[in-house]
């Protein structure tokens, strides 16, 4: 099985043994899981480091072939992983856009769900109306029925009525050729006035009523003016209900015309937001090159840094460091200011050598503190090794400092004491003794080691020049960064709002729909009602001018019978 390890080289008095410790172990081809650490040892360490991480395969705890550099594999698992992890996070996205559609949609049919209801609602209260036009419009056909059949019976009775003003103009024709027969004669005998006044009773009594049928029409024109008012209140609410809906259909065009004022800007913004993207891309870019020119500076700085210890140790390998000493001032200089100058140097130089010797004795109890430190962490437990391994962070640290600091004291004491031999070999010189041999001959570094520094300082202003517009542009990068995050949060929220307005417009355009639909409907309710009420309004004016004709032909019979009554009454006499 493999394994994801990490090499330990041990330290030890029989020599190193190299150790591998077991961190993750492969379950599938992009599965791992990790493991309770365990130790094996390694029969061949090869070039590998302490630290390094490792690929081994294992069984029954042995290492079947030697262990694979890791790095180019966790390269690849971490690619793998980044591809992994940006897929997922597009499928969460695409996660959250469905949530947020099928949101819209429950509330979406929730919406329409109350606007159904509410439909149903209206439809009811406007079903219960038209069962009330229904009863009245039952009641006017009742009454139309029944005018209906009072103007049969009037008809009739105007047929009898014709019938009876035949025989009347019959007696009377035949009244008139009696009279003719009698016109010597002025009276009638007693029978046949009283069959002229039965025949005229006859006609009086066959004289159709019409009060009945005028309640009856009073009664229709009552009611026909009844329904016409209700009509008249509906045609009130619809035409109410007209003006709403036109209120309606004006906040709808009005919300569409702000809706893409709205989408306007916000492109318009949306375009500024990209250019800005584009240009901190840009900038993106820039650093990611001045960082990578950034690394080859710093390892030519590395490099001439060396270059310069190396120098620098040569320098002081050879016994001249790099010091100048004006050799033609000391040869023209008075031998008892040379002799007292020599002296003072040489009280100087000591001192300059004790606390050197300090500072190193200092370092030789900081190492063995360091040491003693380590025998510890070897022999103290989980919880007890993390304190003692930061306390040995700290006296490593103390250790590195002082040793720096010492290096340059051992610099400062070779150069002085350079310079003290230089000043007693010249007064040597000057007072007539012999000179020791070698102390001329020294191999001078200083030109290299000057054209190193300038090199180096050259290098180092670069590379700071380089870092301050690494940090310029970092800091333009982070100004940039906010104001692209606060550009596209101000976009999505203006972006949300133009979604809730155009949420608010799908409604009011719903709802004025069905507004107009409703209009629409108890308009095509209404007019059939009022088109039907005129048609019952023409049949009553019609019967008010039947019965006024009955009426006016009642008062002409009843007159011409009142006539002939009289007629027969002085014939009579």
């Amino acid at each position: 099985m493999l394994y994801l390890a990490e090499v330990q080289i041990q330290k030890g008095f029989m020599g190193n043994k190299a150790m591998v410790k077991l961190l993750a172990c492969q379950r599938s081809e992009q599965n791992w899981s990790s493991v309770s650490e365990e130790l094996i040892e390694l029969a061949e360490p090869g070039t590998l480091k302490d630290g390094a991480l490792v690929l081994v395969e294992v069984a029954n705890k042995k290492i079947q072939r030697p262990p694979q550099d890791a790095a180019r594999p966790l390269i690849g698992i971490l690619q793998k992983f980044s591809t992994l992890q940006g897929k997922f996070e597009g499928q969460e996205e695409e996660i959250e856009q469905w949530k947020q559609s099928l949101t819209f949609q429950a509330q979406e049919l929730n919406r329409r769900e109350m606007e159904l209801v509410a439909r149903e609602d209206e439809l009811a209260q406007l079903e219960d109306e038209a069962e009330k036009l229904e009863e009245k419009r039952q009641e006017i056909e009742s009454l139309s029925e029944e005018a209906e059949r009072q103007r049969e019976e009037f008809e009739r009775k105007s047929q009898e009525l014709e019938g009876a003003w035949a025989h009347l103009r019959g007696e009377q024709q035949r009244l008139e050729e009696q009279q003719g027969e009698l016109s010597s004669a002025s009276i009638l005998d007693e029978e046949k006035a009283d069959q002229i006044r039965q025949s005229l009773q006859s006609l009086s009594e066959a004289v159709s009523p019409t009060e009945s049928l005028r309640e009856a029409v009073g009664q229709m024109t009552t009611a026909v003016s009844e329904q016409q008012q209700v009509l008249d209140q509906h045609w009130q609410q619809l035409e109410q209900s007209k003006g709403q809906t036109s209120q309606q259909q004006g906040e709808v065009e009005q919300l569409k015309q702000t809706i893409e004022g709205r989408w306007q800007e916000w492109n318009e913004a949306q375009t500024v937001l990209e250019k800005a993207q584009v240009d901190l891309k840009t900038q993106q870019s820039i650093l990611q090159i001045k960082q990578e020119l950034l690394s080859p500076m710093q390892t030519h700085l590395s490099q001439t840094e060396q270059l310069c210890q190396q120098l620098q140790q040569l320098s002081e390998a050879s016994g001249k460091p790099a010091v100048t000493v004006d050799r033609q001032t000391l040869e023209n200089m008075p031998i008892d200011e040379l002799q007292k100058r020599v002296e003072d140097l040489e009280q100087d130089l000591k001192r300059a050598s004790g606390f050197v010797k300090d500072q190193e004795e200092e370092l030789g109890y900081q190492m063995e503190a360091i040491d003693e430190l380590k025998q510890k962490i070897e022999q103290a437990s989980e919880y007890d090794r993390l304190s003692l391994e930061t306390e040995l962070s700290s006296e490593q640290e103390s250790y590195d400092f002082l040793n720096e600091s010492l290096v340059g004291s051992r610099r400062n004491l070779a150069e002085r004491e350079f310079v003290y031999k230089t000043h007693v070999s010249i007064l040597r010189r000057r007072q007539g003794y012999p000179v020791e041999a070698g102390g001329e001959a020294l191999l001078d570094f200083s030109p290299a080691l000057e054209a190193a520094e300038s090199q180096r300082e050259q290098q180092s202003e670069q590379m700071q020049r380089m870092e301050a517009e690494i940090s310029q542009i970092q800091s333009a990068i982070g100004q940039a960064e906010e104001l692209v995050n606060s550009q596209m949060a101000d976009q999505e929220t203006k972006r949300n709002e133009i979604k809730q307005l155009e949420e608010t417009l799908a409604q009011q355009e719903q709802q004025w729909a069905q507004a107009r639909s409703q209009v629409e409907i108890y308009e095509q309710m209404l007019q059939p009602l009022q088109d039907q009420l005129a048609q019952y309004r023409e049949k009553v004016e019609q019967l008010q001018e039947g019965i006024t004709g009955i009426q006016s032909t009642n008062d002409r019979q009843l007159q011409a019978i009142s006539q002939l009554q009289q007629t027969v009454t002085e014939l009579t006499q």
